[in-house]
């Protein structure tokens, strides 16, 4: 589009300028011939008593241009390259300057209104003494920019890099610097009455005698600035949000320690479950042991029974094959038998003492870790 024959005609877009003898075309083609030959060739653009009125000048290189003094309105300058331009005491109305390119460009006294700078490129540019309105610095870039005793009133700062930017003197009430970066910039005896500073860096910025009344200050530190004053309202408001961020800090620990313990408890009732998982298999080989015991006492009773039996039966066949008794045999005898007597009743005594111990195992209720967890957790 720079290179091609924009504006070789008359049209009721470039008339006036025609009228007044200027062809824009070609002033701006020998003025791309200037900057590429570094002066040698070509004519640097230099404008005066000018209205550039209606236009599409996007993508326009004119850097280093002079338009000092004149008047832009209703133009698209989106994406112009404007570098080191003289652009002092013009007039700005209805121009889109979105993503122009204005380093160290001159603005002094310029005058805008309804401009829209969202995403240009602004660092070093001299905008001292400024009158802007309902002007948009979305997403600029304004690191070391002069906007000295400029008046930026409403002006939306959001998002803009201003670091090491001098704002001293200027007016900013009722501006929006959210989520901007004012790192190391100047604003001694600004005004920046009722401006926002949501969520903005204000690193070392210095705001000695400046006006700080009623300013929106949610989300945003300033401790690390200096000489900062605010009014009565807004110093209320910065110790009870203090005294707020204080109570959620302790807050916030107590839920952590709270959280602690129930890690805690957790790792505990996990061990006592392994436990009771340990005791458990310990009991059912205990009790495995202990009905086979039984098995062996109940079968050793019945033996002995049994052996009681065939002692008496023999006792008997001796007497009667005899037909006299044999003091000395009978109390041998009589000795086995008292014996097995004896065996027999610990036999089937620690076999219904072991069968009670199983029953009453069986009968065991089994501890409830949930319950446990529970109340512990309440006490705490």
């Amino acid at each position: 589009m720079l290179d091609s024959d924009y504006m070789t005609e008359a049209t009721p877009e470039n008339l006036h300028l025609f009228a007044a003898g200027i062809d824009l075309d070609a002033a701006h083609k020998a003025h791309m011939r200037w900057l590429t030959s570094g002066g040698k060739q070509g004519k640097r653009l230099h404008l005066r008593n000018t209205d550039l009125d209606g236009l599409n000048m996007s993508g326009f290189k004119l850097a280093e241009a002079s338009l000092r003094g004149i008047v832009i309105r209703d133009v698209d300058l989106s994406g112009a390259d404007l570098r080191g331009s003289d652009l002092a005491e013009t007039v700005f109305e209805n121009v889109n300057l979105k993503g122009a390119m204005l380093n160290s460009a001159l603005f002094m006294r310029a005058q805008f209104s309804n401009v829209n700078l969202e995403g240009a490129d602004l660092t070093g540019a001299d905008m001292q003494g400024i009158m802007a309105r309902d002007v948009t610095f979305t997403g600029a870039r304004m690191n070391k920019a002069t906007l000295r005793d400029a008046t930026l009133q409403h002006a939306d700062f959001s998002h803009a890099q201003l670091r090491d930017t001098i704002l001293r003197g200027v007016s900013c009430m009722g501006a929006k610097f959210d989520n901007a970066d004012l790192a190391n910039a100047e604003c001694r005896e600004g005004v920046f009455d009722y401006a926002s500073f949501s969520h903005a860096n204000v690193d070392n910025v210095v705001f000695k005698d400046a006006s700080l009344r009623g300013v929106d200050i949610h989300n945003v530190n300033f401790t690390k600035a200096h000489d900062v004053v605010f009014d009565e309202q807004t110093q209320a408001f910065i110790k009870e949000r203090a005294r707020l961020d204080d109570m959620n800090q302790q807050l916030s620990l107590q839920v952590s320690r709270h959280e602690n313990r129930t890690r805690i408890l957790e790792g505990e009732n996990t061990t006592l479950r392994a436990r009771e998982r340990t005791n458990r298999l310990r009991e059912a080989r205990l009790e495995g042991l202990i009905y086979k015991l039984s098995r062996v006492a109940f079968a050793y009773g019945i033996i002995s029974i049994v052996w009681l039996t065939i002692s008496a039966f023999l006792l008997s066949f001796t007497y009667s094959r005899l037909g006299q008794l044999d003091l000395s045999r009978i109390a041998g005898i009589l000795a086995g038998v008292g014996l097995v007597i004896i065996l027999s009743f610990l036999s089937f005594y620690f076999a219904i003492k072991t069968r009670k111990i199983l029953f009453s195992m069986a009968e065991k209720p089994e501890p409830d870790t949930n319950n446990n967890q529970i109340s512990t957790n309440k006490q705490e």
